[in-house]
């Protein structure tokens, strides 16, 4: 997708290449295009039959398993960049999936986290919504959104829980 195209793209601004983990990698559409752009890339993806179709389509190296289990695995300080896309709001433990993640990166490496902003005018108009009709509608993010959504997180809250060095929040 063009987001994940200029993902790439700031990623190249800071790190030519290296080696990166997508933590939840999915299909692995993500890991394909950092590939394409030269990045030595792994993957972990808990859904088997995802990362089945990402082993056959792309030819990609993936673990099947918990993020943790995985990472446990892994060599620490071993990746440049570590992504998480579209994946933290879904997990009920994502302090030790973020702990693992940091584990992973060398001095100076980046970890990359897409996820929804829940300062965002769209989350602030579903708060007030829910508010103004007395709680009447059911909160509207399960419903604008993704029900499947654990957690939502603040630019401040991620910064706080991922214990980032260095962050750039868009």
């Amino acid at each position: 997708s063009g987001s994940q195209r200029a993902l790439l793209r700031e990623l190249a601004a800071s790190k030519k290449t290296g080696k990166l983990l997508e933590i939840g990698c999915g299909d692995g559409r993500l890991l394909h295009l950092a590939k394409e752009s030269g990045w030595e890339v792994t993957g972990i993806e808990l859904s088997r039959q995802a990362a089945d179709y990402a082993r056959k389509k792309f030819g990609l190296n993936i673990f099947t398993g918990a993020c943790e289990e995985i990472c446990g695995k892994l060599e620490e300080s071993s990746f440049d960049a570590v992504i998480m896309w579209g994946l933290i709001e879904h997990l009920d433990g994502p302090l030790a999936a973020l702990r693992a993640a940091k584990k992973m990166l060398r001095k100076g490496g980046l970890l990359v986290i897409y996820t929804p902003n829940a300062n965002s005018i769209f989350h602030r108009m579903a708060r007030g919504i829910y508010r103004l009709t007395a709680q009447t509608i059911s909160f509207p993010m399960e419903r604008m959104i993704i029900a499947m959504h654990f957690l939502y997180f603040t630019p401040s809250a991620l910064r706080l829980s991922s214990g980032a060095d260095r962050y750039k929040v868009r």
